[in-house]
């Protein structure tokens, strides 16, 4: 049975995104829970309500 190129791109598209929810994932480890909540500026968001926690 072969592969067909819709299930190949289906399948490098899941790797791709796993690998991006571990970069993120890393990112988020190196920041304490205060810097998370932590509001740059009256107009922008903090890292929480960014990534949803």
């Amino acid at each position: 049975m072969s592969t067909t190129i819709s299930e190949l791109y289906l399948l490098e598209s899941i790797k791709s995104f796993k690998g991006l929810k571990s970069n993120a994932e890393k990112a988020l480890d190196q920041i304490s829970d205060s810097q998370m909540h932590e509001h740059p500026d009256e107009e922008s968001n903090n890292v929480a309500i960014i990534v949803n926690i």
